[in-house]
């Protein structure tokens, strides 16, 4: 597990946090959502990223539009395609719940962003790290719980 790649989470980690807000995998056998990784303090925080563009552009236009700033969600690209991640929506995991690595080029390459947009994504995540810690929630998961869950297991 490497920081600045993508992974797939077993369906076993959202079985076990159905109430946590998380953004369940889909029924296909894509395995999506994937997510963005970063790792802060033996955990994995992952950002779920998602190809529904106009959805999260709109979302992201009328926070913006409510407040003058909104962490909430970045726009970059993976593959050459332009996806939402969705910094809303992060959550930890450990390794046991890591599934595989997004592979391009017949699975002979991993996905990744560039250099600026990972230090920006894990400038957002550490952001919700702080801010958590001071019991202030910027996230639409429940992250209390599965991180008592991660501990706990």
């Amino acid at each position: 597990m490497l920081s600045g790649y993508f992974y797939f989470i077993k369906d076993d980690f959202f079985n076990n946090c159905l109430d946590c807000n998380l953004m369940l995998n889909k029924d296909n056998k894509n395995g999506r959502p994937c997510h963005y990784c970063f790792e802060y303090d033996n955990m994995f925080w992952m950002i779920p990223i998602s190809s529904k563009i106009e959805k999260y552009k709109k979302i992201f236009n009328q926070k913006i539009k409510q407040r003058k700033n909104f962490d909430g969600i970045r726009f970059g690209f993976v593959n050459g395609k332009e996806r939402a991640f969705l910094i809303q929506n992060c959550f930890p995991v450990t390794a046991k719940y890591i599934d595989s690595q997004y592979m391009l080029n017949k699975n002979t390459l991993p996905a990744k962003v560039s250099k600026t947009f990972s230090s920006e994504l894990n400038g957002l995540i550490r952001k919700v790290i702080r801010l958590y810690e001071k019991d202030i929630k910027i996230t639409l998961t429940d992250l209390s719980t599965i991180i008592d869950f991660i501990k706990k297991n």
